[in-house]
């Protein structure tokens, strides 16, 4: 029994690596409103959702349209909700505070080379 319970721990423990980890620089760059950290994590192509208006923009132009958005909505916090990963894909799901109320924001990412790049970001009140 010990054995068969150290082989499910070893197990566990060295496939725990494999899976998708969201940076801890993210979610820092999130809580501070820093959109030029947060920035080095986008992907070349986001697909960008604020409110009912959804763009699919090149990596400079989604860093534009987030740095509007925390112009008019000056950021004072970010609560993480959830976060998972599954394959080659991960999500981060959280509460941006800002000036102006509570935004839902999701991020999903996608997998390039072993780094996590976002793919998607949706924020909605």
């Amino acid at each position: 029994m010990k054995k068969k319970l150290l082989i499910v721990w070893l197990l566990v423990v060295l496939l725990m690596p494999l899976s998708a980890q969201i940076p801890n620089q993210i979610i820092q760059s999130l809580k501070k409103g820093d959109v030029n950290a947060f920035s080095r994590f986008l992907g070349e192509d986001v697909t960008l959702i604020i409110g009912k208006e959804s763009s699919e923009l090149k990596k400079e132009e989604a860093k534009l349209k987030i740095n509007d958005f925390f112009i008019q909505n000056k950021v004072l916090d970010f609560e993480m909700k959830h976060q998972g990963d599954r394959n080659n894909s991960a999500y981060v799901i959280g509460t941006l505070i800002t000036s102006n109320g509570e935004f839902r924001l999701n991020c999903f990412f996608k997998k390039v080379n072993e780094n996590l790049f976002i793919d998607r970001i949706r924020i909605e009140k």
